[in-house]
């Protein structure tokens, strides 16, 4: 065949790439402007104002992830205080782990599992939401990706200073990201020696990157070890929180891995088999990274046997590892079948169209923006609204999770009043002495209340029961000065 007749087929890989990538990198920017979720709220309004010391060492709740504390912190102030601005670092961290997920897979098992592990990642939604969140895991996924890239580098070059510090680094910052992320970067550790040891050096080879990792994430963490001290700190990354081997709270985990909205369309139904050989076909190919999908999966559930229970969002870092499974599969298939370059150019374009169908059923069930996905609280702007057009003097809100924070950090920036916000946990929101059901929009006067005066309107009540059952409870009232 000339090479000129060869240059089509050439051209279909690096088409197919870009026009995935373009698919990936558009999921996420539809939801760049996104209404502010719960946890940015409370990390913008605990940490972002106070001094940068007090906020990197204060780990009272699990919430602060300090390395997007640090991020927010320097995005307000150089680019503003829109969420949108703010959640840049997150984005820039989401774009990479599409390339980097490409990349590794086709460095690791060839151009097909490159293709196919970058299509999985750009319709993830889970890996979507967190590119577009001001949170810790996008960066935690970014950097962990790219701990796996150096150490490739290392081990292609004999241990050079550059991808010796760049996958240090890496490991560092993606547990500073989020420090349950040292899961993954065990794992990483993990495959890192099995590439040491298959090549027969020592493994004293694996101190200048591993040991000044461990010193800086603990120099790192030793503020907020001491600040909070090591009970809290534990507590707040999930241990302990169950008895070993109890079956309880392991529900949410279970719910998190069928869900379409973590992996898309056919949820873990259809994934988790397809994953599940495809990492037994990975570790044939390549068991470098049979040893990191055991490490990183065995290791997840031996923890959670022992009582582990974190968010299921904490184990985010499985999601591009059994998208590496995935592609090593389609490699393995795609080397069976010789087929022509139109048969060929057929199913890249049918990939490329499932992967546009895939974001467009994410959107149309609103898979990111879903008001409970990790607290959202989007119906925060119209109730924000309402309170804004019928602003009549003061204004008392009684907002519990997900909306209590989110409506606070509307409410700092708006100018329609003095507004007073009282969440379920100040003894104020306890005046009440039940609260009943009643439809969204009814006014207070119809409604008996002590100490309400019957003015008001209820805005939202979805769940509407006794107050003294305030943990669970998410309707949210606003009493005006005067009944409308």
């Amino acid at each position: 065949m000339s090479r000129y007749r060869r240059i089509p087929g050439l051209l279909l890989n690096p088409f197919l790439l870009g026009a995935l990538f373009a698919v990936g990198v558009a999921f996420r920017l539809l939801h760049l402007d996104d209404p502010v979720r719960y946890d940015e709220a409370f990390t913008y309004l605990s940490y972002a104002g106070r001094p940068l010391w007090e906020a990197l060492t204060d780990y009272g709740a699990p919430n602060n992830h300090f390395l997007n504390t640090l991020l927010v912190r320097l995005a307000t102030s150089v680019l503003g205080e829109r969420a949108t601005l703010w959640r840049l670092p997150n984005l820039l961290a989401g774009v990479g782990t599409l390339i980097l997920a490409g990349v590794i897979a086709k460095r690791w098992f060839g151009r097909a599992a490159g293709v196919v592990a970058l299509a999985v990642t750009c319709i993830s939604p889970v890996m979507a939401h967190f590119s577009v969140l001001a949170r810790g895991y996008g960066l935690s996924l970014f950097f962990g990706l790219t701990a796996l890239y150096f150490i490739d580098v290392r081990h292609e070059r004999k241990a050079r200073a550059l991808p010796v510090a760049g996958a240090c680094a890496s490991c560092v910052l993606a547990c500073y990201a989020v420090p349950t992320t040292l899961l993954f970067v065990f794992a990483v550790f993990a495959y890192d020696a099995y590439l040491t040891y298959r090549e027969r050096a020592r493994f004293t080879t694996l101190i200048p990157l591993w040991v000044p990792a461990a010193l800086l994430t603990l120099l790192l963490y030793l503020g907020p070890l001491i600040t909070s001290g090591s009970e809290t700190f534990l507590t707040n990354i999930g241990l302990p929180s169950a008895a070993p081997f109890s079956l309880s709270g392991l529900q949410p985990y279970g719910k998190a891995l069928l869900d379409e909205k973590t992996w898309g369309p056919g949820g873990g139904w259809f994934w988790l088999p397809l994953a599940t050989i495809g990492l037994v076909v990975g570790a044939a190919k390549r068991p470098a990274f049979g040893v990191l999908a055991a490490v990183s999966v065995l290791g997840s559930i031996i923890l959670l046997a022992a009582g582990y229970r974190p968010p299921a969002r904490v184990f985010i870092y499985l999601l591009p590892v059994l998208s590496f499974g995935v592609g090593a599969a389609a490699e393995a298939l795609w080397e069976r079948l010789r087929y022509r370059f139109s048969v060929r150019k057929a199913v890249g374009v049918a990939l490329l169209v499932a992967a546009v169908a895939a974001v467009v059923v994410a959107e149309r069930g609103r898979y990111l923006s879903n008001s409970l996905r990790s607290g959202a609280a989007p119906t925060a702007l119209p109730i924000l609204k309402y309170v804004s057009e019928n602003n009549a003097g003061e204004i008392c809100i009684i907002a519990i999770a997900p909306l209590n924070y989110p409506l606070m950090y509307y409410v700092e920036r708006s100018r329609c009043g003095e507004i007073l916000i009282i969440t379920g946990h100040s003894p104020n929101a306890f005046t009440l002495e039940s609260l009943v059901a009643v439809p969204a929009g009814a006014a207070l006067r119809e409604v008996v209340r002590e100490g309400t005066r019957g003015a008001g309107v209820v805005l939202s009540a979805d769940l509407v029961i006794r107050i003294s059952d305030v943990g669970i409870w998410r309707a949210l009232i606003a009493y005006p000065d005067a009944g409308p």
